[in-house]
């Protein structure tokens, strides 16, 4: 654009000058107006958004329930399901699943168990220990997820695991930091390239006191499982620790199979 003088007129350069940084002036803040407008109405649609969705919870290892879409898996059960919630009798259920377990030549010697309260975790090492109560004849692994989102177990009759036969033991308690043991148990039963794909270890020992261990050792066992990517193997049991007046200790061998 090139600047004319009127006729008459003297010739006055700061005026145009003056004329364009006024402009220039508007028409920045008519951009910065826009795209604060354009800010204040996409943060509006994302409240918006955020108010449609229902709020997850934060993680399940912290004890709270995680919110899934009701999705049905797209294969059937191939083995009998029995589901654990808080409300649940694991002694009853231990029952029910041995007592399908011995029907005759026809029993069902696998079965599956789902968890669908993040809350009652902590049955599900019990559960396993009430199957052992008397013989040691079960052995559970640690299932993937489906759609669901729930975790899972498979619980398999007269199925040994050859461990470790003097394996470290982990102490666990209600205050033991979870993603600190499942680092620790990962560390030992991963496979390491420098060993030829050895792990520096077959079997953890785990030695539960109280349902609050029970529960951080079972959110750490799962993720060992995603963490090494390897076949892990759950053999659990009550153990007596000598004292009339103590409670049988909960333990667990957790082995890389």
């Amino acid at each position: 654009m090139t600047a004319t003088r009127r006729p008459g007129r003297p010739w006055r350069p700061g005026r145009v000058l003056l004329g364009w940084a006024v402009a220039a002036t508007a028409a920045m803040a008519a951009m910065v107006t826009a795209g604060s407008n354009c800010f204040v109405a996409s943060r509006v649609t994302q409240e918006r958004q955020e108010r449609s969705i229902p709020p997850a919870a934060a993680k399940e290892s912290e004890g709270e329930e995680m919110i899934f879409i009701s999705r049905s898996p797209l294969v059937p059960n191939l083995f009998p399901s029995f589901n654990v919630t808080t409300e649940s009798d694991v002694q009853n259920i231990a029952g029910a699943m041995q007592a399908l377990a011995d029907e005759g030549s026809g029993g069902c010697r696998i079965v599956d168990v789902k968890l669908l309260k993040a809350a009652a975790r902590s049955k599900l090492l019990y559960l396993l220990a009430y199957l052992n109560k008397q013989d040691i004849r079960t052995t559970a692994q640690v299932l993937p997820r489906q759609r669901d989102g729930r975790m899972r177990l498979r619980v398999v009759w007269d199925y040994p695991v050859k461990e470790d036969p003097d394996p470290e033991v982990f102490r666990v308690g209600a205050g033991t930091n979870g993603t600190a043991l499942s680092a620790a148990m990962s560390y030992r039963l991963r496979s390491v390239t420098s060993m030829h794909g050895s792990s520096r270890a077959n079997t953890v020992r785990l030695e539960l006191f109280g349902s609050k261990a029970s529960d951080v050792a079972m959110a750490a066992v799962e993720r060992t499982q995603c963490d090494t990517s390897r076949e892990i193997s759950l053999v659990v049991h009550f153990e007596e620790t000598g004292s009339t007046d103590d409670r049988p200790v909960l333990v667990a061998g957790i082995s890389a199979t």
